[in-house]
C-alpha cells in the first residue's frame, strides 16, 4: 500500500507547471494556414486553365458552322448530278435538247442567176445590115472573124425600123455566152433572148447592126 509523504517543494513545482510531453514540441498552426490559402488561391486558377484547355479541344474537333451549312450532302450531290444529267440528256431524236433549243434555223440562200454559158466560137451567127449601106454587114462579119468566130453569115435586114439600135438576139440560154462575146467584139450594148426572131432566120444568134 502506498505511503503518503508530506508535500515538499518539488510537489508544488510539479503542480504549477503544464506537462507538454517529453518528445514533442508545441504544435504550430502557421503551415496549415499557408497551405489552405494556397489551395484557395490556386484552385480557381487551375480550374480556369482546365476549362480553357477543354474548350480549345472542343473547338478543334467540332466542324465550323459555316462548313456544316455549305458542305454538300450525299443526297444533294446525287440530286444535283442527276439534274445535270437530265438537263444535258439527248432529246427523243438523239439531239441535245439544249442545242436544239438554241440553234436558229438557217436562212435559205437567195436564188442566183444561172451562170452564163461559155462562148462557143463555132456557133452560127447571122449579121444583118440594118443601116442600108452597102458592105456594112461584111465589115461587121470581118470584125467577128478577127475575134475568132468561125461561122459568120451576112444578109440584109428586112424587119423595119425596130430595133432602133444595134441588137444581138439569141434563141436559148446555151447561146447567151456566144452572143455576149459577139456583142463585146462589135461594141453592141443590147443583147436579148428572142427565140422567135432567131427562129425566123433559122439560126441561133442574129446580130441586127444599125
Amino acid at each position: 500500500m502506498a505511503e503518503n509523504y508530506p508535500e515538499d517543494e518539488f510537489d508544488r513545482l510539479a503542480a504549477e507547471r503544464t506537462t507538454t510531453g517529453a518528445h514533442r514540441r508545441p504544435s504550430n498552426a502557421r503551415p496549415w494556414l499557408l497551405a489552405l490559402l494556397a489551395v484557395l488561391i490556386l484552385a480557381p486558377i487551375v480550374g480556369i486553365l482546365l476549362g480553357n484547355a477543354m474548350s480549345g479541344s472542343d473547338a478543334e474537333t467540332t466542324p465550323d458552322a459555316t462548313e456544316q451549312t455549305t458542305a454538300p450532302v450525299d443526297g444533294e450531290d446525287a440530286a444535283g448530278t442527276q439534274g445535270e444529267d437530265v438537263a444535258g440528256a439527248d432529246g427523243p431524236d438523239g439531239a441535245d435538247s439544249t442545242d436544239a433549243a438554241t440553234v436558229e434555223p438557217t436562212e435559205e440562200p437567195e436564188p442566183t442567176d444561172e451562170p452564163v454559158a461559155v462562148p462557143d466560137m463555132n456557133h452560127q451567127i447571122l449579121v444583118l445590115n440594118g443601116r442600108g449601106t452597102a458592105g456594112f454587114a461584111g465589115e461587121n462579119q470581118a470584125v467577128l472573124q478577127d475575134h475568132g468566130f468561125g461561122n459568120v453569115l451576112v444578109a440584109d435586114y428586112q424587119g423595119g425600123a425596130e430595133p432602133a439600135e444595134s441588137t444581138i438576139y439569141y434563141s436559148a440560154p446555151e447561146y447567151e455566152g456566144t452572143a455576149q462575146a459577139a456583142a463585146e467584139a462589135l461594141g453592141v450594148a443590147n443583147v436579148v433572148e428572142n427565140a422567135d426572131l432567131a427562129g425566123a432566120y433559122q439560126v441561133s444568134i442574129v446580130a441586127v447592126m444599125r
